[in-house]
């Protein structure tokens, strides 16, 4: 807007077209930094809050298994503690240790027993106090979902009361560390239909393939298949992120 005096009197004059566009031009140029501005931000917003969820997911599910894991075998109350293999009458020669390759979604499964105590300690994979002279299962595996589950039974695994722990689980691979010199360590880790004597198994490694819950994190599409442990996962190619993390528990109670 320009002012001019013309004639004894001032007279208003607009924006010509060359200025007006010249300002169209600046006004486009600024919301276009802006909205890139926006765009970025909210990508980045959005891959922090998936990796930060797979993170958490990952840690709670490791512990999870972990948790359980050390306790398999356990006697509770009883002075005779429990040891991998066959076990007495009394018990039903329970082997407290079992596992299942390629169970749900090419994914393993393993199962771990033991017993309750008085002060109500010991829990299982559910968080619930399991009673004194109480043998409980727990097994762990994936359901259809590509969710972590553990089911729970307390009669020698004939009904399972089953608890999703954690989503967005692609896979779920187990070796088995086997002691062959007795020195309580192990000395090869094989596949549960593998192993010759779960009784010369000290310790566990188990591995999980985890996926971001929202596609198009990722710059570009990724590769179609991951490694796991000794396997291979096939999840199709897409623009989720993904992160592999594994651990080996010693089996306290056979050591």
């Amino acid at each position: 807007m320009s002012c001019r005096f013309r004639g004894g009197a001032f007279r208003m004059d607009g924006l010509s077209l060359p200025e007006l566009m010249v300002a169209l031009v600046i006004s486009l140029l600024v919301m276009g930094g802006v909205m890139q501005i926006f765009v970025s931000n909210r990508q980045s917003f959005r891959i922090e809050t998936n990796l930060g969820r797979v993170q958490e997911n990952s840690r709670y599910a490791l512990e999870q298994l972990s948790r359980v894991v050390r306790m398999t075998g356990y006697q509770g109350n009883s002075a005779n503690q429990w040891v991998l293999g066959p076990l007495t009458a009394a018990n039903g020669g329970v082997v407290p240790l079992a596992g299942t390759e390629d169970d749900v979604n090419n994914s393993d499964s393993v199962t771990m027993i033991y017993r309750g105590t008085d002060d109500g300690l010991i829990k299982d994979c559910h968080g619930n106090a399991v009673a004194t002279a109480t043998t409980v299962w727990n097994r762990f595996s994936l359901s259809a979902n590509d969710e972590l589950q553990c089911g729970v039974s307390t009669d020698a695994g004939a009904n399972w009361n089953t608890l999703v722990l954690v989503d967005g689980v692609e896979a779920l691979h187990v070796l088995y560390g086997e002691d062959t010199d007795n020195d309580d360590s192990a000395n090869r880790y094989v596949s549960a239909p593998n192993v010759a004597d779960m009784d010369t198994v000290v310790s566990l490694r188990v591995g999980l393939l985890l996926a971001t819950q929202d596609d198009a994190l990722a710059l570009a599409i990724g590769a179609a298949t991951t490694g796991l442990l000794n396997e291979t996962v096939n999840h199709g190619a897409d623009r989720r992120l993904r992160r592999v993390v594994f651990t080996t528990i010693n089996l306290r109670n056979h050591l």
